[in-house]
């Protein structure tokens, strides 16, 4: 079974709520998946993104789902070791979950 980090970097909840209203944005993932990848890489441990089609992909994830309803995100946050992410939904179903 893999083992799995979630990154998520929904810029804006449409998908999840009916606004327009941007949520907070972190420019620095490039960076954060760069560190992390090192230990990561021996550990086996993957990182992959969620999204939408409209996000740019993290250079480094190992894998990037940008097309998954709301039910398949809650069950890949829910069996993944670790969920980091902005503010955002995706968080907060983390955070319910654990």
């Amino acid at each position: 079974m893999s083992i799995f980090l979630i990154v998520d970097l929904i810029e804006n909840l449409d998908r999840f709520i009916d606004n327009k209203v941007p949520t907070k944005n972190y420019s620095y993932w490039n960076d954060v998946v760069k560190i992390l990848k090192v230990e990561f890489d021996k550990r086996n441990v993957k990182i992959f993104q969620i999204g939408t089609q409209e996000d740019p992909i993290i250079e480094g994830v190992d894998a990037f789902f940008n097309d998954t309803t709301f039910k398949q995100s809650c069950y890949i946050i829910q069996n993944a070791m670790c969920h980091v992410g902005i503010d955002s939904g995706p968080v907060h179903i983390a955070s319910a979950l654990d």
